[in-house]
């Protein structure tokens, strides 16, 4: 019987791991020219950050995640990854880095030597942080996985000369007393009498823990037909705790169904050719603050609405939807950023360098060292909207390119396709 489950924690690493692509050598350099090198030298000294790809394990699987490379398919060095010519005079690269402080390119270098057939274009392909999109692909991996719950029994008393066996193991050492009113089993020791209940599979229970529970039905109907939460409490007669811990509930049940029924059935077939229909759609979402943050003697305050993306694939043959992933983060928050901050040192590099660049606030504001371009009033206005985004709900917005790629990356590795087809408009991925 399948065992009871639940949401996967952000901080579980059993089921997707993103390894540091940084080392603490390099973090104790960082802390060392830090205070002695002004942001720009700062972010050139790891400017190969840029290149550097990261390590993703999935399924017991490793995978390196780098999307910087030429990405015009006519130029000689379309999709390759970096390079260096040691046999050519000065030792070039294949690729360097152009533009200004706040927008960084990958160029194309054209060789001196002739490496191979082709041309080289000249054209400039954007940056993205590896290390964001390796994280981005974490959490929406996690997000849309469930796991069994696996709690540790103590079936015995500890002076038990049965300590080390169990119901599963050697059921003839122990007596099972029936089901308790939640259907969960009891199980007592033959030796020191010790009781112990245990959780039900799935199939014998469906509510455990749960209460009004004959509000479901009714519950999800409203809540596919976009039926207001004050409304739908009034109803129903519940509080708003009860309806987000039944909205929970059913998004659980529905992460199960997936696992069974399209996550394990996919993993058996393989389609000759899929075209993909992909949309981006804007959700405008409330902004709250949080509790006593608010009232009339607030006026600093936040745009009181979100609007928010969120990315859709699907086959354009059946209309089945593959995925729909929103660009928010609800399990970060601005504590998290900042420790990153302090540890790598983020606000003196690009965004394509740090952990946190696909995020709306990539670093927490640091005061300006001796050598910053930065005076002490930017700071404190940058400063200020930090402080004033603590007072809000948790999380934090994404650069939807970031939400797109992982999107398309975790389609990718969920089917078996040999050709890929792809329908899309021409959305354009800002914030």
């Amino acid at each position: 019987m399948s065992k009871l489950k639940t949401l996967a924690e952000s901080s579980d690493d059993s089921i997707i791991k993103v390894e540091c692509p940084i080392t603490d050598e390099e973090v104790e350099s960082r802390a060392i020219n830090y205070p002695l090198l002004s942001p720009v030298k700062f972010a050139k000294l790891y400017r190969d950050l840029v290149f550097r790809p990261v390590k993703i394990i999935l399924n017991n699987m490793d995978y390196l995640i780098q999307v910087n490379y030429c990405d015009n398919p006519s130029c000689q060095w379309f999709g390759e990854v970096q390079e260096r010519f040691i046999q050519a005079p000065n030792k070039p690269y294949k690729y360097k880095l152009g533009g200004n402080e706040t927008s960084k390119y990958i160029h194309c270098n054209t060789p001196v030597i002739n490496v191979r057939d082709g041309i080289v274009i000249n054209k400039h392909s954007v940056c993205y942080s590896n290390w964001a999109l390796a994280e981005e692909i974490k959490r929406l991996k996690i997000i849309n996985t469930v796991k069994d719950i696996e709690p540790i029994y103590q079936f015995h008393y500890d002076d038990c000369l049965n300590n080390i066996s169990t119901p599963y193991t050697i059921p003839k050492n122990f007596y099972h007393k029936g089901r308790s009113t939640s259907k969960s089993d009891k199980w007592q020791c033959k030796k020191c009498k010790k009781n112990t209940n245990t959780l039900p599979a799935r199939e014998i229970s469906t509510n455990y823990h749960q209460q009004r529970n004959e509000v479901l039905p009714l519950f999800f109907k409203m809540l596919i037909r976009k039926v207001p939460v004050k409304r739908t409490c009034e109803i129903l007669e519940i509080n708003p705790t009860t309806y987000y811990g039944k909205l929970e509930w059913v998004y659980k049940r529905c992460l199960e169904f997936l696992e069974r029924h399209e996550t394990k059935p996919l993993k058996t077939k393989t389609f000759d050719r899929m075209w993909i229909n992909t949309d981006n759609m804007v959700y405008y979402l409330n902004n709250i603050r949080k509790k006593g943050k608010g009232g009339d003697d607030y006026e600093d305050v936040e745009e009181q609405i979100f609007k928010t993306h969120i990315t859709i694939s699907g086959d354009t043959h059946s209309q089945y939807i593959f995925r729909a992933d929103i660009n928010y983060n609800f399990n970060v928050n601005i504590e998290d950023i900042e420790e990153d901050t302090l540890k790598y040192k983020e606000d003196h590099l690009y965004e394509y360098q740090g952990k946190n660049g696909a995020y709306r606030f990539p670093y927490y504001p640091q005061p300006p060292t001796l050598f910053d371009d930065e005076t002490y009033e930017e700071y404190e206005t940058s400063l200020h909207v930090f402080e004033r985004r603590k007072k809000y709900i948790e999380g934090v917005h994404l650069n939807s390119t970031y939400t797109t790629m992982a999107h398309f990356w975790l389609i990718k590795q969920s089917l078996k396709v040999n050709k890929w087809r792809f329908v899309t408009d021409e959305d354009n991925c800002k914030w």
